[in-house]
C-alpha cells in the first residue's frame, strides 16, 4: 500500500531501497567455517561472516553444494577454519548455502601444476597426463 503523505512516501522508498541494498550485499558473502555439524546437523556447517566490535556474526546451519549428489556422489567434508563462499539467490541468509571453498592466507594453495590433486592430511592423490601418483601419509600403507 502506498502511504498517503509525501513524507511517508519518501520514508517508505528509503526503507525499500535500504532493503534492496542489504539483500544485494548478502547474495554472495565470504565466511569461515566455525562449526561442523553432527547428529541432526551432520553435513551442515555454520560460518562466521564478520566480527564487529568483538561480536561474531554467524550463519545458521548451512548445507554445501556438492560436485555430485545423485547417482554419482562426491562428498567433500569441510573443516573448521576453511574459507567458503556463501550464496543466497534472494539475499536472505535463511535460504543460503555454501557454494565452494576458497583458498585463503591461512589455507594456501599447495598445487601449481597437477590437473587433479587431492590431499587429505599427508596423503596425496595426483592425476596428470603422465599417470596417477599416490603418496601415503606417515604411518599409512601405500
Amino acid at each position: 500500500m502506498i502511504p498517503s503523505t509525501l513524507p511517508d512516501q519518501i520514508s517508505d522508498l528509503y526503507f525499500r531501497i535500504a532493503e534492496v541494498e542489504r539483500r544485494a550485499r548478502n547474495r554472495k558473502r565470504k565466511g569461515t567455517v566455525v562449526e561442523v555439524g553432527t547428529g541432526e546437523n551432520s553435513g551442515k556447517y555454520r560460518a562466521q561472516l564478520s566480527d564487529q566490535n568483538g561480536k561474531r556474526f554467524l550463519t545458521g546451519w548451512l548445507k554445501t553444494r556438492q560436485l555430485g549428489a545423485g547417482g554419482v556422489k562426491i562428498d567433500i567434508m569441510l573443516t573448521k577454519g576453511e574459507q567458503v563462499d556463501i550464496i543466497s539467490e534472494s539475499g536472505d541468509l535463511t535460504d543460503a548455502q555454501i557454494d565452494f571453498s576458497t583458498y585463503s592466507d591461512d589455507n594456501k594453495r599447495e598445487n601449481n601444476d597437477t590437473p587433479l590433486h587431492i590431499k587429505i592430511g599427508d596423503t596425496v592423490l595426483a592425476v596428470s597426463n603422465e599417470g596417477v601418483t599416490i603418496t601415503a601419509g606417515v604411518g599409512h600403507l601405500a
